[in-house]
């Protein structure tokens, strides 16, 4: 599994909209549900993505690539005007599962970490697609 954060271009707040968010959140569901990846788990929060996902035959570097252009193509629809992203991203793989399972939790309770939300359910933007559970209707 790979972990990656990925923060908005000039650490704006992008993701507050939540048009915007849902943009994001319901499209990492769409690629996991096509199979195009393999989502463990993910939380947007107002300024950045945590995403954790499976190594495969396809290189997740380029399906991250290719999500951050299309996502930015959808925003402006919503009214954000420019580049949605910060370019590159931080990334780690983490290879057993005692650390899949440390790194899957800590993406979770991000929210809840942040001081946004008292428990980290309550944050609308997290999803576990292995699972098939996501926090928004």
């Amino acid at each position: 599994m790979v972990h990656y954060m990925v923060t908005a271009h000039n650490y704006q707040r992008p993701f507050d909209n939540p048009e915007i968010a849902l943009v994001c959140c319901n499209n990492l569901i769409n690629c996991h549900e096509m199979k195009r990846v393999r989502i463990h788990a993910f939380c947007l929060m107002p300024d950045h993505l945590h995403l954790c996902i499976e190594k495969g035959h396809d290189d997740p570097d380029y399906f991250l690539g290719r999500w951050k252009s299309f996502v930015t193509h959808e925003s402006w629809k919503y009214g954000w005007n420019g580049k949605l992203w910060r370019d590159g991203h931080l990334s780690k793989e983490v290879v057993s599962l005692t650390a899949t399972e440390k790194v899957t939790s800590y993406v979770l309770f991000n929210s809840q970490e942040a001081g946004l939300v008292s428990l980290w359910k309550e944050w609308p933007y997290w999803a576990e697609p292995i699972f098939g559970r996501k926090s928004w209707k």
